[in-house]
């Protein structure tokens, strides 16, 4: 079920946050979250994206979204992004580009002092170090940083490069036939239309149909 934080019940916060995140940290992230006029919401899964961040300036109220279906290190990896957005807003002036050095060097920042504090697995401490480099837009962004996060979810999930061409398999509300690859993404044909899409490698996909070889 989702849950709405509000920064001024700090222990309720933790409690809460404790189902979703490393235990061990759920009292430090509350306490980053512990900001005035910012909502944070544990959202339904969304497909599009793992979480948000939003400012409105009519009201100087912030709003941070985190999905309820990500496992604890990729809830605290998102969280993170979506704080690095909030302290850009909070401690710079003027207009900055969405992940530009202000917001890379607020999230190095918070992601170098949370792996200090977390017993990340191997394959995940090595994907954020190699990420932090030049942290990317979003984990998704990154395939061996997505990967490695996905490789701890209850539920495995098959993703678009992991099927053999000519599969037929649902994303969304769509059926495609998946084709070759171009680049970081597949042309795969809409099975209704017969229109033609580029679908990302990484697109989790739910198998209708294998080619018979």
């Amino acid at each position: 079920m989702p849950y709405t934080l509000e920064a001024n019940h700090l222990i309720n916060s933790a409690q809460i946050l404790e189902k979703y995140l490393p235990k061990s940290v759920a009292m430090d992230v509350a306490q980053l979250l512990y900001v005035p006029r910012l909502q944070f919401k544990i959202t339904r899964p969304r497909k599009s994206k793992f979480g948000d961040y939003t400012f409105d300036r009519s009201t100087g109220n912030h709003r941070i979204t985190i999905n309820s279906n990500l496992n604890p290190y990729a809830f605290l990896v998102t969280t993170l992004h979506e704080v690095a957005h909030l302290r850009v807003t909070l401690n710079y002036k003027g207009n900055r580009k969405p992940h530009g050095k202000e917001w890379q060097h607020e999230f190095r920042v918070l992601l170098t002092d949370f792996m200090e504090r977390v017993n990340f697995p191997e394959d995940i401490e090595q994907a954020l170090i190699d990420y932090l480099r030049k942290p990317a837009a979003s984990s998704c962004s990154d395939p061996f940083l997505y990967k490695a996060l996905l490789n701890y979810n209850t539920i495995k999930e098959v993703l678009l490069e992991e099927i053999p061409e000519g599969t037929v398999f649902s994303t969304g509300n769509k059926i495609f036939i998946k084709g070759k690859k171009r680049v970081k993404r597949y042309l795969c044909v809409e099975n209704k239309t017969n229109k033609p899409y580029l679908v990302h490698a990484l697109t989790e996909v739910q198998v209708i149909s294998v080619p018979l070889l």
